[in-house]
């Protein structure tokens, strides 16, 4: 801005801005940066007013609603159960609930991670893990992903649930049967899936929880001397008592599996 003082002819006026210059003793500024009312004082003349603004309309904000699946839950679970690896990722890229559970079915309550594992269709399981899918989900009859590994032997699947960090002491539904994994893998003969399982930390000696029966106790009532050579040699206790008082040696005999009962006692005691 300038000041409306007397300077010296074709002198610039400094003390404001680089723009004044001298004119018959008197400072005027041509800078663009001073205001009218400035310029006034400076020049005499009177100032220029500014046109006014026009305010532009505001527009509200706009609320965007999510976007729905473009595939349902039902859609999704029923292609796991195929093994339709395609459409499973299409459901899952819609953004459809990866841990979305039946009804109405006699799967009640499981998910799309339930059915892959059933189904062995390990392609499917590792989309649906490496999009989120619950590893311990249970279902209306407290079954998890890796009960059902365990009843089917389904190994490779297990190991690819325990490596995501599935629990393996989770057990069903005391309605149901109130069995552990390992009961499953053992009930089953499945050496394999009985030895990783205790490998990576299923309790060896958990009862069920209807009757109080251990791992042992059920190789016993079913004559599998594989399994319970290898629960022996991991250490299970021949001498655990079921709620009914038996050891697993004593339902051995009872029913008549003599040399299992021989190979039990090795370790009783």
């Amino acid at each position: 801005m300038c000041a409306a003082e007397q300077c010296t002819e074709g002198q610039p006026w400094k003390n404001y801005c680089n723009d004044c210059i001298c004119d018959n003793g008197r400072s005027i500024c041509t800078s663009r940066v001073c205001t009218p009312s400035t310029t006034e004082q400076s020049t005499g003349a009177p100032a220029t007013a500014l046109p006014p603004t026009t305010a532009l309309p505001i527009s509200p904000p706009t609320t965007t609603l999510p976007a729905r699946p473009a595939f349902s839950g039902q859609t999704l679970y029923d292609a796991a159960e195929r093994g339709d690896l395609e459409l499973v990722n299409k459901a899952l890229a819609s953004g459809t609930d990866v841990n979305w559970k039946s009804t109405g079915s006699s799967y009640t309550g499981s998910t799309a991670l339930h059915n892959a594992v059933r189904n062995h269709h390990p392609s499917v399981l590792r989309a649906l893990l490496d999009a989120g899918a619950n590893k311990d989900a249970q279902n209306d009859a407290g079954s998890t992903p890796i009960s059902l590994a365990s009843f089917y032997g389904h190994t490779d699947l297990a190991r690819q649930l325990i490596a995501e960090g599935a629990a393996i002491n989770i057990p069903d539904s005391v309605d149901v049967a109130g069995w552990y994994p390992l009961h499953y893998a053992v009930f089953g003969d499945k050496v394999a899936m009985t030895e990783l399982l205790l490998r990576n930390g299923a309790d060896i000696n958990i009862p069920n929880l209807n009757d109080g029966d251990t791992p042992l106790h059920f190789v016993a009532d079913n004559n599998h001397a594989a399994v319970a050579g290898l629960l022996l040699r991991y250490g299970a206790d021949a001498w655990k008592r079921n709620n009914k008082g038996q050891r697993p040696t004593d339902i051995a005999k009872a029913k008549g599996y003599d040399d299992l009962a021989k190979t039990i006692d090795k370790f009783d005691g």
